[in-house]
């Protein structure tokens, strides 16, 4: 898993039969930050994900929970609870080492489940993508701003401000309202009104299906433990049970619905279902948020198979001790809440268990003549990890500063079987110099660029060196890989090329960073043409075989609409239609003449699917008089339940 921000955002991979997962391009080696006992090593936190319900498949819903600071309970009133995959948004940064505030670097941070992206904002008020990876922002006056990724997905944030931002210094807050992916599929966010810290109430797709969020108010009275304990977190701000806006935020139950079967009113607070839909349900301790920070307390997670997923988090005392006495504040007074323990959903047995201590070394001399002075190096810091009864101990957070002047170095420790041995995390970019694990060692830029320059398999001591657009000097840099070295120390590297669009209009943004053309290390190049309205790919010409035959595959395309219940208990058509392929066809062993074959030889493999969510149901591969045909039928829920081979030689597919 490859991450290059310390503030990580969960992706969302939605495949399609289609093209578009044939398309080539280089890429640079996926590297990982997290390592096999659920550990960012980059932040040192605990950071579990856990995916708790789907419905629809590739066509459908997946949704999943995270823990990014070792727990599930921020303190943050807005942001309560774990980070929930479709509570995107944008808000400003500031990107700094602290060594002054003329080296403030302000960003726009703009994140949902398709990947995040800084932006600063230029002089003339554009927007700028740090990283310099083919990422736009745009502003859309009476709309709000448009985020599309270097692969052509555009994520749209509502705001109530129809002027553009052009401070990124000042507070900003805009809440992610839409996702276009470039085929047409879309999932849109509805919620109580558009800020970032109001409930979801449904996510929908044009496809037909829904996660519907269900908010519960919390009856349970509050343990006297947890009224009358003394809670603040590590800052000093007290802590308070807050029975009215904790469950109105956090949601008691989802539940995922095919539009196509029942109507769920997607702006309202609740709905009467009829069906038996799968549904995953949250229980909080009670006197919540303050109960995370009171003791020990359990996360539960029930998902729709009735497996129970239990997160144990313990308040850490933050307290720390010299010469035996408590320093700076007494014991049992401010606590950093943190998990401690995971439960699997199999076996409801303990896979997961940590340990925490509060990480700083005595200082200089007295103050106000007490001393010595602590240095805190942090609050409830990870010392190590029981996977199964295997332990790992980690160093988080050791600082190093280069000669020279340079930027301080933050080194986390890992360490275990094929775990994360180190990283070095460079606090002035906030981006990640060296990942070095059992198997492999990253190296990175250390700019705001931020890309993988050098990636070694250490089994097979093997190296490779990457190249990047902007050092050709002719086209906007897009951070395109154009050239990736095999052993470029050898006396003979292996070196492939890629070449791409020149720029990115507003005709192929949604396939100009991908490669036109291939060349490997033995000189043989493939190219690549694009379906313009969905950024799929259209033709793949390869290299000669040894007959001189260069082989041609085509693809086309063609929007479909799905008809389910959209604003009403009747079904209609959505008015987004999603490119699906429809056929592909090739050669056997004769060129490509145009859109046919000089050998008639044609091979055509054609695909139908269902009119209510789009269900890929037939797919049909024709030779001369012959078809040979394979159906498909799935239940409600998108599982696939049934496949009619090709060999029971069905004339069409029944439903």
């Amino acid at each position: 898993m490859q991450t290059k921000y310390l503030l990580k955002t969960l992706s969302l991979c939605i495949i399609f039969v289609s093209g578009n997962g044939l398309a080539e391009q280089l890429s640079p080696a996926p590297y990982k930050t997290m390592d096999n006992n659920g550990v960012n090593v980059i932040s040192g936190h605990v950071s579990p994900t856990l995916t708790d319900i789907s419905i629809g498949g590739s066509m459908g819903l997946t949704h999943t929970i995270s823990a990014t600071a070792g727990n599930f309970g921020s303190e943050l009133i807005g942001n309560w609870g774990p980070v929930e995959k479709f509570r995107g948004g944008i808000h400003n940064v500031k990107r700094s080492d602290n060594s002054g505030e003329s080296n403030d670097l302000y960003v726009l941070r703009a994140f949902g489940p398709s990947g995040g992206a800084d932006f600063k904002i230029n002089l003339d008020g554009s927007y700028e993508d740090v990283n310099v990876a083919g990422n736009t922002l745009t502003h859309i006056a009476g709309q709000g701003y448009v985020f599309t990724t270097s692969g052509g997905t555009e994520n749209h944030y509502h705001t109530g401000n129809s002027n553009p931002i052009t401070n990124a210094r000042n507070s900003v807050r805009m809440s992610l309202s839409k996702i276009v992916y470039p085929n047409g599929f879309i999932i849109t966010i509805t919620k109580s009104s558009g800020s970032m810290e109001v409930p979801i109430y449904s996510v929908n797709t044009n496809t037909g299906f829904q996660l519907k969020y269900f908010y519960q108010p919390d009856t349970r009275p509050v343990p006297s433990s947890v009224a009358n304990a003394v809670a603040q977190n590590v800052n000093g701000q007290p802590m308070y049970v807050d029975t009215v806006n904790w469950h109105a935020k956090m949601p008691k139950h989802i539940k995922g619905i095919n539009n196509a079967i029942e109507y769920c009113t997607p702006t309202s607070a609740s709905c009467n279902l009829t069906g038996a839909w799968p549904t995953v349900k949250y229980e909080w301790p009670a006197g919540m948020p303050k109960a995370f920070w009171v003791g020990d307390n359990v996360f539960k997670i029930t998902d729709a198979m009735d497996r129970v997923t239990e997160y144990k988090h313990s308040a850490i005392d933050t307290v720390v001790y010299i010469d035996g006495q408590p320093y700076n504040y007494p014991p049992n007074e401010r606590f950093v809440p943190r998990i401690v323990e995971i439960k699997d959903a199999t076996d409801n047995v303990s896979v997961m268990k940590y340990e925490y201590s509060n990480k700083g070394t005595p200082g200089g001399g007295a103050v106000n003549g007490v001393g010595p002075r602590w240095m805190s190096n942090g609050s409830a810091v990870l010392n190590s990890a029981h996977n199964n009864n295997v332990t790992v101990g980690y160093n988080i957070g050791t600082s190093q500063r280069a000669s020279g002047g340079q930027v301080m170095r933050l080194i986390n420790y890992g360490g275990g079987y094929k775990g994360v041995n180190y990283v070095y995390f460079n606090p002035y970019f906030q981006v990640i110099e060296t990942v070095d694990t059992r198997e492999t060692r990253a190296n990175l830029s250390t700019d705001y660029k931020n890309r993988l320059l050098t990636f070694v398999d250490k089994l097979t001591g093997v190296g490779y060196a990457y190249k990047y657009d902007d050092e050709l000097g002719n086209v906007t840099p897009r951070g395109n890989v154009i050239s990736i070295t095999e052993a470029p120390g050898s006396s003979s590297p292996i070196t492939q090329t890629a070449v791409y669009p020149s720029y990115c209009y507003p005709y192929n943004r949604k396939f100009c960073n991908k490669a036109t053309s291939i060349t490997d290390g033995n000189g043989n190049t493939s190219f690549y043409e694009y379906h313009s309205p969905s950024g799929q790919i259209e033709e793949v010409t390869l290299p000669p075989n040894e007959d001189g035959i260069s082989k041609v595959t085509r693809y086309a395309y063609t929007k479909h609409y799905a008809t389910y219940k959209i604003n009403s208990a009747s079904p209609s058509t959505s008015p987004d239609g999603i490119w699906l392929l429809t056929s592909e066809k090739s050669c056997i062993n004769s060129p490509t003449s145009g859109d046919s074959c000089t050998g008639n030889d044609e091979v055509e493999i054609t695909y139908a699917y269902d009119s209510a969510n789009l269900f890929l149901i037939e797919q049909s591969v024709i030779s001369g008089s012959t078809t040979r045909r394979t159906c498909y039928r799935y239940d409600i829920y998108g599982n696939k339940i049934g496949v009619t081979q090709p060999k029971a030689n069905p004339s069409t597919c029944v439903y």
